[in-house]
């Protein structure tokens, strides 16, 4: 049994140590100091961005028709650009 005991009492320091190291860690509400809630961070968003016109945009708010313009025109330069490759090529 003394081999079991003295397992016992490894475990034991281990787990007051473990204990004593959580204890330095941060407490719950230092975290939610450290790290914001959504809701704050949201708030903090809207704040930063009060001055924009729209400051929720997350993406382009260009008509589909320009988008489709720009897309043609891409791969017009596209198009030109492979036929001066093929053309150095010769």
């Amino acid at each position: 049994m003394s081999k079991f005991t003295e397992f016992a009492q490894a475990v034991g320091e281990d787990i007051k140590e473990i204990k004593d190291k959580q204890s330095s860690s941060l407490s719950i509400s230092q975290a939610y100091g450290l790290f914001p809630t959504y809701n704050n961070f949201f708030l903090q968003v809207l704040e930063q961005n009060k001055f924009a016109a729209d400051p929720l945009v997350t993406k382009s708010q260009l008509p589909t028709s320009e988008i489709d313009a720009l897309k043609q025109k891409v791969e017009e330069l596209e198009r030109t650009i492979s036929e001066i490759k093929q053309a150095i090529q010769k």
